[in-house]
């Protein structure tokens, strides 16, 4: 013997009165459970890892009474804290998505692809920044895109709002 349990490709080995749970070899490694949840668990006080490249490249990483990491390619992209979570990286979402709290937005634009906007709220801000004045809110306003921009902004210099049309 050389104190190992080999078994040739497409032979199982079974556990439990009814076969419930099967590992086996064939092209590819599989671990079944047929009857009831499959638990893999590390030692109390220890990480669970998932691993790729012969065990180089972290694809999960589940710590203690702590965060889950997901990773791609060995970077952390998803990741779990007391807090909620952090994502690094582009986020899609394909369907509705549901923001109960505050949302804020950081960057340097924001683009909304929508046909209607709207705001329950009776009131919108914008040019906010820490100290305002007449010359931080100089220039800003609102443009409406057509065969020529339409605008609506205030200009520090005249003190006042200007139209690009008639009102």
């Amino acid at each position: 013997s050389d104190n190992a349990l080999e078994f040739a490709d497409n032979a199982r080995a079974f556990f439990g009165a009814g076969s419930d749970l099967q590992i086996y070899h064939n092209n590819h490694n599989f671990i079944t459970s047929t009857n009831g949840d499959l638990l893999l668990q590390a030692p109390a006080g220890n990480w669970f890892y998932v691993k790729t490249d012969a065990g180089n490249d972290n694809s999960i990483i589940a710590k203690n009474n702590g965060a889950v990491e997901l990773y791609h390619n060995n970077v952390k992209k998803f990741a779990t804290s007391a807090d909620g979570i952090a994502v690094t990286g582009a986020a899609t979402i394909s369907t509705n998505l549901t923001v109960t709290g505050d949302l804020t937005v950081s960057g340097t634009t924001t683009t909304i692809n929508t046909q209607t906007l709207d705001v329950e709220d009776k009131n919108v801000v914008i040019g906010k920044v820490s100290s305002p004045s007449d010359t931080t809110a100089d220039g800003g306003g609102w443009t409406l895109k057509g065969a020529t921009d339409k605008t609506f902004n205030w200009v520090n210099a005249t003190d006042a709002w200007t139209s690009s049309e008639h009102i």
